[in-house]
């Protein structure tokens, strides 16, 4: 999994674990990693026999398949945050962006690529 303290998909999977009354077990067992993608390929090259990413991490890659997820009651809701800076140039442009970004139609998009 990815380090907790400074991925997301770290910080999530241990909360769960926690929630679960599991992370005292398991931390020590866990192998760290940069980034969702290093844990899903060593899983598909069968160097790890499990990994804790988001489902999209997932999504598309051979020989890897969900065996569970953590309900969302288990931690912090997970929230993928934009914003426009003070200083943006184009501060206009920006603010259309994050509201289509918004939009019903971009939702349904993120939906099908499994961003629930």
């Amino acid at each position: 999994m990815c380090n907790p303290a400074d991925h997301p998909a770290g910080r999530y999977g241990k909360a769960s674990l926690e929630a679960l009354g599991l992370w005292a077990t398991v931390a020590s067992k866990i192998a760290i990693v940069d980034n969702p993608q290093i844990a899903v390929v060593m899983v598909a090259r069968g160097d790890a026999p499990a990994a804790l990413v988001f489902a999209t991490d997932i999504k598309d890659v051979p020989d890897t398949r969900r065996l569970g997820t953590f309900s969302e009651a288990s931690h912090p809701p997970i929230v993928y945050p934009g914003a426009v800076t003070m200083a943006a140039p184009h501060a206009d442009a920006a603010d259309r962006l994050l509201s289509y970004l918004r939009s019903a139609e971009v939702r349904t998009l993120f939906d099908g690529y499994g961003y629930k």
